[in-house]
């Protein structure tokens, strides 16, 4: 653990990588769009579910940035691209 949390903080991030901030902005999008389903007595679509877990796999890739390979190669653009369901 110490090891990534030196190997993130010593390196610079590129440009194109989202920050812990841009994922929380998008995790709060994910989360009232849910929450107003939810209210409305509508089914959170597999869609938006899936959306979650994109989330969930860029922000893995911030912190464990040697597990390059995620199952679904997310990154910040696939996550704007689905990002239309929110």
């Amino acid at each position: 653990m110490t090891l990534r949390l030196e190997k993130n903080t010593a390196a610079t991030p590129p440009a194109t990588q989202p920050s812990e901030a841009d994922i929380q902005e998008l995790e709060q999008m994910w989360q009232k769009k849910t929450d107003s389903l939810v209210k409305q007595g509508q089914p959170v679509s597999d869609g938006l579910a899936a959306f979650k877990w994109m989330i969930e796999e860029l922000r893995v890739s911030l912190f464990a940035q040697e597990l390059k390979d995620t199952v679904s190669g997310v990154g910040e653009e696939v996550i704007e691209g689905v990002g239309g369901i929110i």
